[in-house]
This record gives C-alpha cells, sequence and structure tokens, in this order.
C-alpha cells in the first residue's frame, strides 16, 4: 500500500580556471557536460541573485544542473521502481547532447508523468540540502507543488538546509549536495478514505 524512495544528487561549481574557460570560449561541452554564459544557478527553479551568481555559480552540469530537482526525480524514481527509468541518467542521460542547458523542470514534470500513470500517489516528500548559496525554500516548496497538482490531496513537502560548516566538499562552497526522501500511498487507500498525511 506504500512505496518508499530515497534520492541524491550533488554537483559542484565551476572553478575559476574552468570559468576564465568559459569566458573565453563563450561556450564548451565535454562527455558529460555542457557550458555557456547564459547558463545560471538554479536551485529548486529558483535563479539565485545575481551575487550568488557571482559568487558560486553556475553548476558543472550538462542540463541547467538544479541538483534539487534532480534529487526530487530520483527519489520519486526510486519509489516507482521502474526498471526502464531506474533513475535520472536513465531517463535524461548526461551524455546526450539533446539535454545540453535543459531546464530541469522537465525532468520533474517527465517523473510526475510517470507518478500519474501509476497506482500512487505522493503524500510526502522531504528534502535536505547541504548548500553554501542562499535560497528561499518557502518558494522552492511552492515550486515542487505545482508538479503534483494532478492528485487529489497535495503532498507535504518540506525542506531543510544546512551549510555544511565546511566539513567537506559542499560545505566549503564548492558545490550543493541533496538528499531526498518520499513516501507514495496506493490511490486505492486514498479513496477509501484511509490512511493520509495531514498536515499540522
Amino acid at each position: 500500500m506504500f512505496k518508499l524512495g530515497y534520492g541524491y544528487d550533488s554537483h559542484r561549481f565551476l572553478t575559476q580556471e574552468e570559468k576564465d574557460l568559459l569566458h573565453q570560449k563563450g561556450s564548451y561541452e565535454l562527455e558529460t557536460e555542457f557550458h555557456s554564459l547564459d547558463k545560471k544557478l538554479i536551485i529548486g527553479g529558483v535563479i539565485l541573485e545575481e551575487n550568488e551568481q557571482i559568487r558560486f555559480g553556475p553548476f558543472k552540469a550538462r542540463s541547467d544542473g538544479d541538483v534539487l530537482y534532480h534529487a526530487v526525480v530520483n527519489a520519486l524514481l526510486s519509489a516507482l521502481s521502474s526498471k526502464k527509468a531506474r533513475d535520472i541518467g536513465a531517463v535524461f542521460p548526461n551524455t546526450d547532447p539533446r539535454n545540453s542547458a535543459r531546464s530541469s523542470r522537465e525532468f520533474v514534470e517527465k517523473a510526475s508523468r510517470l507518478l500519474q500513470e501509476s497506482d500512487y500517489e505522493l503524500i510526502d516528500l522531504k528534502v535536505m540540502v547541504k548548500s553554501k548559496p542562499r535560497v528561499d525554500w518557502a518558494l522552492v516548496e511552492e515550486n515542487l507543488q505545482q508538479f503534483f497538482t494532478f492528485q487529489t490531496l497535495g503532498p507535504d513537502i518540506h525542506i531543510q538546509a544546512t551549510s555544511g560548516e565546511d566539513m567537506d566538499g559542499a560545505g566549503q562552497g564548492l558545490g550543493v549536495e541533496v538528499f531526498v526522501v518520499c513516501l507514495l500511498q496506493h490511490k486505492q487507500v486514498c479513496s477509501q478514505g484511509g490512511f493520509s498525511y495531514s498536515k499540522a
């Protein structure tokens, strides 16, 4: 009647040497990455303020690198347990040029469609972010809710964040790590008035 999903993702920021190369070339591509001057630092669908862009961004990634959205996708796919859509890399390979600078919003939309086509609904989504950049987490929670408007009841979504206290790469501001846990409930349980998450 219930399924648990766990998702993780991490992306590091461009080094100063990589930023210098980007400004020299305007854009460049590696096997699993694409970089251009118009790529922004985006976390949870929020484009960070200019001072954060200058200090940290952008992420090393093929897509826009929205690490929070990527971790959410991995959590949903983990819970759905489809062998054909095992994780985000199976659905959107970072070696595919079609995903260059692609909005990670499309990745979450795909995962939410797979959820909608399943026998389950999302009732709980908890996110832990290790990040130096400052983000309006309430706005990110609102962004995430928009992907699940097809459900009878919206999921309970909560984001927490920690700076990492300089203990590792993310804690030292070299990148961002995101951990996500989600809980799915069978639609039959919902329709029968069974267990549902009640928000405080």
